[in-house]
């Protein structure tokens, strides 16, 4: 896999509804379990719902890279307590990222992703 050569990239403030469909900027919201939800997955208990978080990536018209998001948006505002209300947590990450529009995010060798240097 080839390493990708852009290093600064300006989000467009949109968030993609599909890793097939973006334009350089965009950001993808993804959802991932938690360690409970994790537990409640493998053990298929799903009368507790899955807890978890969004991550993010960033397309820069090559290809998908990490979003240091934690850097960005706390825990407590990307993460949900039940698969139930990741629709809800999705409407006000979208919101976030609708706010983004214009700022520019570089690659950190630190982190090995994008962060945005004004947080």
């Amino acid at each position: 896999m080839a390493t990708s050569t852009i290093n600064i990239i300006t989000l467009s403030g949109n968030v993609a509804s599909s890793r097939y469909a973006a334009v350089a900027g965009d950001v993808y919201l993804y959802r991932k379990d938690d360690r409970q939800g994790a537990n409640y997955r493998r053990g298929r208990h799903t009368n507790y719902g899955y807890s978890g978080y969004y991550l993010a990536s960033v397309y820069d018209d090559e290809k998908w890279r990490k979003l240091q998001f934690n850097d960005m948006v706390a825990y407590e505002y990307r993460s949900y307590e039940y698969a139930s209300a990741s629709g809800h947590v999705y409407n006000y990450l979208t919101r976030i990222v609708n706010s983004w529009y214009g700022r520019r995010v570089h690659y950190s060798s630190e982190h090995r992703a994008l962060t945005c240097p004004q947080y």
